[in-house]
């Protein structure tokens, strides 16, 4: 089953790209880590090799990198002996799952539906749910949706992703602060403020639908950016004591340390996150910044392949999208499972 979507309003932000590359480069994080081969990332570049000069990349990731080594190839056709001995294939009910919140994370780039009306090129996939209420906040410009599955028995939150310049600086703040109540974890301090940004009309009208709908589970989705943010919505939500809870993230970057990527691991919270091809994105910011992934990934292998390739849930390992590094591209972040039959205006 291939499954490619594109979000055009996302595209926009390629016209950012040169300010990406020029503002990360310069971000104070922490120290860089000495020996590369001991992080996920840097196994693959030790393997695969450094970039050409004079690439465009962000956080040492390619920002549209056509040509790479044999290598990355033997990653992307299935062949690379190690990632096949230690991964397995998505089952159909799995892609069919993550197709359905991947078209949620598509579906709130249209005004519209922000606006609390499904009229978006792909809402037939949606319209079935009742939206219970919008956000759009005004520092971080984070918006986003609440609605009810009564066929499911689902409340779920759908984070939008990155589209104005209030979300790029979001973005681009990348300078690891403490993480509340976890010691030792680091959190990208710009996806903090996000969801601090939204978090109280969020929270607010969630328990007010646990409350009224005992027996839902919460759901909790974003495409990038929305991702990234939906991760720090769900570890509060945990720990404001909501157990039935799932998250699904689409292009998420990283958003804190190892020590906060263990925590969420520890919080046995079901994680699943979905990476396309050589995306850009979740590999910043990078390892050797400090900064970690947790969860079950996903890995959409490539658009000539219908291979979903599962690497286990826990902290990120070096089988699954970590196998194509440093040869990324930006404009597979565009394009996430069964979305390419129109435009959002």
């Amino acid at each position: 089953m291939k499954f490619s979507f594109h979000l055009t309003l996302v595209s926009s932000s390629l016209l950012l790209l040169p300010l990406l590359a020029t503002v990360s480069s310069a971000v104070p994080l922490v120290a860089r880590q000495d020996d590369a081969s001991e992080t996920p990332e840097g196994q693959a570049i030790e393997r695969n090799g450094p970039l050409p000069e004079d690439t465009k990349s962000v956080f040492d990731m390619a920002l549209n990198s056509t040509d790479y080594p044999d290598t990355v190839e033997a990653a992307l056709n299935g062949t690379y002996a190690e990632a096949l001995a230690a991964t397995r294939d998505a089952t159909a009910a799995e892609i069919e799952e993550l197709t359905f919140y991947s078209a949620l994370s598509a579906n709130v780039y249209c005004p519209a539906v922000i606006g609390g009306l499904w009229v978006c090129p792909n809402c037939d996939k949606t319209r079935h749910l009742e939206i219970v209420e919008t956000f759009n906040t005004l520092v971080y410009d984070m918006n986003g949706i609440i609605a009810r599955d009564d066929d499911k028995k689902e409340i779920i939150v759908v984070f939008r992703g990155s589209v104005s310049i209030n979300n790029w600086i979001a973005d681009l703040n990348a300078v690891l602060a403490d993480y509340p109540s976890v010691t030792l974890a680091r959190v990208h301090a710009g996806f903090l403020g996000s969801w601090e940004d939204c978090k109280s009309t969020v929270t607010s009208t969630v328990e007010s639908e646990l409350s009224s709908h005992p027996d839902y589970k919460l759901v909790i989705t974003g495409h990038s950016l929305g991702g990234a943010v939906a991760v720090l919505a769900a570890l509060d939500f945990h720990a404001d004591g909501v157990s039935d809870l799932a998250l699904y993230t689409q292009g998420q970057p990283r958003v804190g340390n190892r020590r906060l990527a263990q925590h969420i691991v520890d919080t046995g919270i079901t994680y699943k996150r979905a990476v396309h091809a050589r995306d850009t994105v979740p590999h910043v910011p990078d390892n050797l910044n400090g900064f970690y992934h947790a969860g079950e990934e996903y890995w959409q292998v490539s658009d000539l392949t219908s291979r979903v390739q599962v690497c286990p849930d826990g902290l990120e390992t070096s089988d699954c999208a970590n196998s194509i590094a440093p040869f990324t591209s930006f404009v597979d972040h565009t394009t996430y499972f069964d979305m390419s039959t129109g435009i959002c205006l």
